[in-house]
């Protein structure tokens, strides 16, 4: 269940950054995020072996976000703190995701239909407190009322989706 905080942390960390933030923006500097799990997973029981292409391609993604970010109008440059806030605490997830799961590191025995079962009810109380501290929950019958069929298959798709990328997530 440790994980689980940070799970949290990085969904209202994407909701916040997409807020403030083109999309473009957080793929780019989401791109980077491999550069940090490599420094942290040298301190691993059983570190990664990292090539000279593994760094070039890391790199290379990094110089191409610096131009994509140079470029950047400056309304946008609001977003960057969040999105930088959310790819720590991605990081910081996925690193606890393969430190109690990999079979070379330090086990729990748990599946991982259990882990997303976990990851997904445990974290819906902070993020649903999140929706009523924003006042979400309230606007939530009368946005309801107004969707069109299409809507309702549109959000439901959403939420499959969602669970499907909690689910390969874990196996990456």
């Amino acid at each position: 269940c440790m994980v689980v905080p940070f799970y949290c942390g990085m969904l209202l960390t994407s909701i916040l950054a997409l807020k403030t933030a083109p999309m473009s923006l957080v793929i780019v500097l989401r791109n980077s995020s491999p550069l940090g799990t490599l420094l942290i997973e040298r301190f691993y029981p059983e570190p990664l072996r990292i090539s000279g292409f593994m760094l070039g391609s890391i790199f290379l993604m990094i110089a191409g976000a610096v131009m994509y970010v140079t470029q950047l109008p400056s309304e946008n440059w609001q977003g960057i703190g969040w999105v930088f806030l959310n790819s720590v605490i991605a990081v910081v997830d996925r690193l606890l995701q393969r430190l109690l799961l990999s079979k070379e590191q330090c086990p729990v025995d748990i599946s991982k239909t259990g882990i997303t079962l976990i990851n997904n009810l445990v974290g819906m109380l902070p993020v649903g407190l999140a929706a009523y501290a924003k006042g979400e929950i309230e606007k939530l019958p009368l946005v309801y009322g107004t969707l069109n069929h299409w809507d309702k298959f549109y959000i439901a798709m959403t939420c499959v989706i969602g669970l499907t990328i909690s689910y390969t997530s874990i196996w990456a």
